[in-house]
């Protein structure tokens, strides 16, 4: 029973057993590699960004009236000084004909005080002076009366003259009442928003339009990193799309977000760019001609694997910039290296390794069968 036994496992070995594996050929580490790029290079970020029009003005009423005249329409071109909003200016120019009419009075009344002042002033300078030569042919009563006069003449000028400036203020008023009724563009530019309605009666201060500058454009644009600088170049849009703009203003530190905010001018921007509108935008932050480029799985360390002669050479590097999948670094290599880009975990200096990125030998060719004789 027993024999049978071990005949039953001899033979379950001798079918089910693994074979033995065969001998180790050594350490050798199988890597991946990519070349190291040598030439020009753009150090280039990409962002998103929203256009904005700085220049854009609310209007409201400037007083309460009743709307006679709104010439304008949503999307129409205005210039500077056009007329966007007409109230009724009746009762304005009522009030400003009753102030002409004032300040006519006014000075009707300044110039005959003024004369009588000087007739005043002449008889009394004549009861003065004769006061003065002959003393007793005048009495000292005679002469203070004159005195009193002459003030009475003068104050009574005075207060015409302050009567004339109040007329003449409330003229000014009448006339800025009645250039009220007059809502003018501030600015060239386009009705955006338009609330204004003929006939309708609003008051001083009530929202009637919004109007948008045509001027130059700005984009905010929020970079995934630092670098922008104020002066350089930055295309947005996509081709045939796009346009030029220049960064204006770039805000000092980093968002919470961790993005620098750099804000972008846009002169005389085409009709495709509109505000609101979220755009593309490609800013070239540096060149150089002769960059060399690793990619970023090459990197462990601060070092990169040069496999040479089936060793793996390490090789100290410094990134000068990430540009996301590649690097741009500076060290010790030379045009038509590779460096591992897989398996370079553990890799340490002097290691064996086997490239299976590299192409395979190709097979020989095999010899045709012989015939038979």
């Amino acid at each position: 029973m027993r024999a049978g036994w071990v005949s039953v496992a001899l033979a379950a070995c001798l079918t089910g057993c693994p074979s033995a594996a065969p001998p180790p050929r050594g350490n050798v580490v199988p890597v991946v590699t990519a070349p190291v790029v040598f030439g020009p290079v753009d150090n280039v970020i990409e962002a998103v960004g929203e256009v904005q029009q700085p220049v854009e003005a609310r209007l409201g009423a400037e007083t309460t009236g009743t709307i006679a005249l709104v010439p304008g329409r949503v999307g129409s071109k205005v210039a500077a000084g056009d007329l966007l909003v007409q109230f009724d200016d009746r009762p304005m120019r009522i009030s400003l004909q009753v102030a002409q009419a004032r300040l006519a009075q006014s000075k009707a009344s300044l110039e005959s005080r003024t004369v009588s002042r000087e007739r005043v002033r002449l008889r009394s300078s004549g009861v003065l002076s004769v006061a003065a030569e002959a003393g007793g042919a005048v009495s000292g009563t005679e002469a203070e009366i004159a005195r009193l006069d002459l003030r009475e003449a003068d104050a009574s000028v005075a207060a015409s003259q302050a009567d004339t400036e109040a007329a003449e203020a409330n003229l000014a008023t009448a006339a800025l009442e009645v250039q009220r009724t007059r809502l003018v563009a501030p600015f060239d530019g386009v009705i955006r928003d338009l609330q204004a309605v003929r006939g309708q009666r609003v008051s001083a201060g009530t929202p009637l339009l919004t109007l948008l500058g045509r001027g130059d454009y700005e984009v905010l644009l929020d970079l995934p990193r630092a670098g922008a600088e104020v002066g350089q170049a930055v295309t947005l849009g996509v081709a045939p799309d796009s346009v030029d703009g220049t960064v204006a203003g770039v805000v000092p530190g980093l968002t919470s977000a961790r993005t620098q905010r750099v804000r972008v001018l846009v002169a005389s921007p085409p009709d495709w760019l509109l505000p609101g509108a979220v755009v593309p935008a490609h800013l070239v932050i540096g060149h150089a001609d002769a960059a060399v480029s690793v990619p970023r799985d090459a990197l462990t360390g601060g070092a990169v694997f040069v496999p040479r002669d089936g060793k793996a050479t390490r090789v100290p590097v410094a990134v000068r910039w990430d540009l996301g999948d590649q690097l741009v670094v500076e060290g010790p290599l030379n045009p038509g290296d590779t460096v591992v880009v897989r398996g370079n975990e553990a890799l340490s200096d002097g290691a064996s390794v086997s490239d299976a990125s590299a192409p395979a030998a190709p097979a020989a060719p095999a010899s045709p069968a012989t015939p038979a004789k």
